[in-house]
């Protein structure tokens, strides 16, 4: 019993000596690895990421261990290098083809020797260094053209087409007097109206974006004058216009009034309906946007616009020449001319004598095909120059807000263009 109690001593004994044998022989071999790696990294000046590091001690003095391999967690195998070489390799950009220039005279030269003296195609491709498919592709250009094009031409790009300023014009004009008007309707009107080409694809594209907001006007401002009262009209004006002091570019004030029905969500089918298209009868209509504007040679002088407001009264109409009047302190000390489009007596009264007291001149303009009023010109103009682009709910944008900008910006050039077209020989 003490003889192998003894022998299980022992052996405890040897394990534990070599234990501590052990621990000191690797403690001694993780020195030697950090000195080295200590010497590689002082010896390199590239910072290591990460601890990315992969190196061997080979042949070692001691016997307990012949090899040393020390790697980190990411270099795992080797095969894994070799996947991440290949997933750069493939991460490198294409090579740009270039493309090699040939002389167009060598080039004809071996295809007349191809052609005409029995030189074969590989012969011939060879002796302007071009592959034998090239070669064909060159021969085959030069038959199509019957000798004229040898080399590729150069491809040229789709330009867009546009609308020049007067086609703008035009096109806006059908679709606002053609409410219900579908693409092959503003395509033949603009083949009768000898507007540029363009694919209907393309131009329900720029109706879309640029004429989602279409304004029908019709003159909501009563009328039903008398034939009596044209005629007392034409001999005022005839009158007025042919006496001394009027001046229809110095001393004249024109104002004008316009309603339009207005559809801000228009769209534009490519063909038109079955059904019959629906007529807008201006008896029916009410206005969505109404017009009041003041203008002479010099500029806008007032203007009013107003949003879903009903059809302009008598007493609107009195309480706008009355601001004209006393904003315009210029008009003190002259003699201006005030012209309107013919109203009903029963109108024209209080507005005439609004006018005679402030010591200015009232008259109508008479109703001809072309207008002697200049302010309907500037009425006509409006619509098409207006921003018809949709619009946008997020930045609370108002159709008034929008006609209201383009009344003040409207320059006196454009009010000075439109007194010369109502007034040529003046």
């Amino acid at each position: 019993m003490s003889n192998s109690s003894e022998n299980n001593s022992m052996q405890i004994d040897r394990i534990l000596e070599r234990e501590a044998d052990a621990v000191d022989t690797l403690t001694r071999l993780f020195q030697r690895t950090a000195s080295m790696v200590d010497d590689d990294r002082s010896d390199d000046d590239t910072p290591i990421e990460n601890g990315d590091v992969a190196f061997s001690v080979q042949n070692q003095p001691d016997e307990e261990m012949r090899e040393v391999v020390v790697e980190t967690n990411r270099v795992s195998s080797s095969s894994g290098g070799v996947k991440r070489a290949a997933q750069l390799e493939a991460q490198k950009p294409a090579k740009k083809r270039v493309c090699q220039k040939h002389d167009e005279k060598l080039v004809r030269v071996a295809i007349d020797n191809h052609i005409n003296h029995g030189m074969s195609k590989a012969s011939a491709a060879e002796s302007v260094h071009m592959a034998p498919s090239t070669f064909s592709a060159y021969v085959a250009r030069y038959r199509a053209s019957r000798g004229l094009n040898v080399m590729p031409q150069k491809r040229q790009g789709s330009k867009a087409k546009k609308f020049d300023r007067e086609s703008v014009r035009s096109v806006l004009e059908y679709v606002d007097r053609h409410p219900t008007c579908a693409i092959e309707d503003v395509m033949a009107a603009c083949s009768s109206m000898t507007i540029q080409a363009i694919s209907k694809s393309a131009l329900q594209r720029w109706l879309q974006k640029n004429a989602r907001i279409t304004f029908e006007r019709f003159r909501c401002f009563p009328v039903g004058y008398t034939a009596e009262e044209m005629r007392e009209a034409i001999c005022r004006f005839d009158k007025i216009t042919n006496g001394n002091g009027f001046k229809a570019d110095e001393n004249v004030l024109f104002f004008a009034e316009a309603a339009f029905a207005v559809n801000s969500r228009r769209t534009y089918p490519m063909s038109p309906k079955v059904s019959p298209p629906l007529t807008s009868d201006p008896a029916t209509l009410t206005p969505d946007l109404r017009v009041l504007a003041a203008m002479s040679h010099a500029g806008i002088h007032a203007s009013s616009v107003r949003s879903f407001s009903g059809f302009t009264t008598a007493q609107e109409m009195l309480d706008f020449v009355g601001e004209v009047l006393r904003s315009m302190p210029s008009l003190e000390g002259e003699i201006w001319f005030l012209g309107f489009n013919i109203l009903p007596e029963e109108i024209a009264t209080p507005i005439f004598r609004e006018i005679e007291k402030a010591g200015h001149v009232p008259f109508f303009f008479p109703e001809e095909e072309v207008s002697w009023n200049a302010a309907e010109y500037l009425m006509e103009d409006l619509p098409l120059i207006i921003d018809r682009r949709a619009l946008d709910p997020s930045k609370k944008e108002k159709l008034v807000d929008r006609m209201t900008e383009i009344l003040s910006n409207y320059n006196a050039a454009k009010c000075n263009a439109h007194v010369r077209s109502a007034f040529p020989d003046q």
